[in-house]
Formats: C-alpha cells, structure tokens, sequence
C-alpha cells in the first residue's frame, strides 16, 4: 500500500552525524510545498535561525510522487539530509529501518514537544520512541451555501443524518454535496473523519493490532461508503 500524507506533515531528523550547532551548514529536504512557501520558509530561517546561529540551510523541496523514494535511497546510500520533512505515515517506516534519531535523545525535545496537541504524535511514535515532530497540520472544515439551502427552505446543515434528508432537494436543483475525495487525493482525511466522531482510529491503544474490525470503525466507513453508493 503507497504511503501518503497524514492531515499532518513532520519535520524529522534523518541521520544526524554531527551536532548542528558545530556545522556551517545543514541540509534540509522538505515535501510538497509551493514556491512562494519555500520562499517564505527561507526568509523565516534566514531572518530567526541563520542569523543567530550563523549556520546556513540548505533546501531541497521534493514532490509528493517521489519523496518517499528519495528518502529511502538516500538512507540506504549514507547521503540523507541532515532534516527531513515529509508525510506523517512514512515517518516510522524510516525510523523502524533504523535511519531516523530518537528524538527523545536530543536537548531541548520536551519544550518542542510541548508546542503541540500529544495526538499529533500518535504516528510519530513507537514504543516510547519518537520518530518526528510536527511542524505543520492541515484542519478539515465544512461549509455551505446559506442562500441555495434558503431557496429550498432550509436554515442550515448541522449533521449527517441532516445532510441525508437534504441531499435529494439539493441534487433536485443541481446542487450537491461533496467531501474531500474527488476534490483532492487525501481519502484518508473523509474516512478518518467518520472514524473519530465514532470513537474509532486506525490502531488500538498501544498500536499492536489494527482498529478498522472494531465495530465503530466498520459503522463509519460504511456511513461513509453510503454517502456515495445512496446520495452522491
């Protein structure tokens, strides 16, 4: 199954073979980003990091179609970046591979750790050891057309068992409803969604056995699946 990225991104340390503050400069790969964010991640660095430290950084912006195998070569190789950011759900395939740093190791980790949610690093760690730390998060959020919903007598969409009894007036007046998959590749973030409202998620507790044969989680992915083979 092809990794791709989580509603979160990670920024990870791969292969550190020195302490940063003794280098000149260090490498960074980063995944995805536009080129007016790369520019932006470059002034932020220049003007916060660089400047204080002295040390320069080096950024190479890979793509989501060929991230993970880059990674994967340049940790085999013994040529991987100093830091790399890339999709959440790859993190630990390269920690268990032995090519990422325990970040648990390094001074200050609890002050980073501390800057975000503890359930941003529910796939960044395995087994008390941590993998990466969030750098970035994507929120999923839903909106409407008040004016359309007003013409067929309807105030407002509060929840699903709503947006069912609606759908059949929307699609009436060529309207319609849609969720993330078809509108972007992140499927994982409409049937996560589902999951979590349902108290369900994609690993039990202590991430030994999956979660999707727990009955809540087979209740949210056929809700999900009937939003599609019933309504849209």
């Amino acid at each position: 199954m092809k990794l791709t990225r989580r509603l979160s991104l990670v920024l990870a340390v791969i292969l550190v073979l020195g302490v940063f503050t003794n280098a000149k400069t260090i490498s960074v790969w980063l995944t995805g980003h536009s080129n007016e964010e790369m520019s932006i991640i470059r002034e932020v660095t220049e003007t916060t990091f660089t400047s204080k430290t002295g040390i320069s950084v080096d950024y190479t912006n890979l793509s989501w179609g060929d991230f993970e195998n880059r990674f994967l070569m340049a940790a085999a190789s013994g040529e991987a970046p100093d830091v790399g950011g890339a999709g959440a759900l790859f993190i630990p395939e390269l920690g268990l591979r032995g090519a990422l740093v325990d970040l648990t190791t390094m001074p200050g980790f609890n002050e980073v750790y501390n800057r975000s949610y503890p359930a941003f690093y529910r796939s960044l760690q395995y087994k008390n050891v941590t993998f990466g730390v969030p750098y970035t998060a994507t929120v999923s959020t839903a909106f409407q057309r008040d004016d359309i919903l007003n013409d067929i007598g309807i105030k407002s969409i509060s929840t699903w068992d709503e947006l069912r009894q609606v759908l059949p007036k929307l699609q009436a007046k060529n309207s319609n409803f849609a969720l993330q998959w078809f509108l972007t590749d992140t499927l994982y973030a409409d049937v996560n969604m589902f999951m979590w409202q349902r108290g369900a998620d994609d690993y039990n507790d202590d991430l030994t056995k999956s979660g999707y044969d727990d009955p809540e989680a087979i209740t949210a992915f056929t809700d999900y699946v009937e939003l599609y083979t019933a309504f849209l």
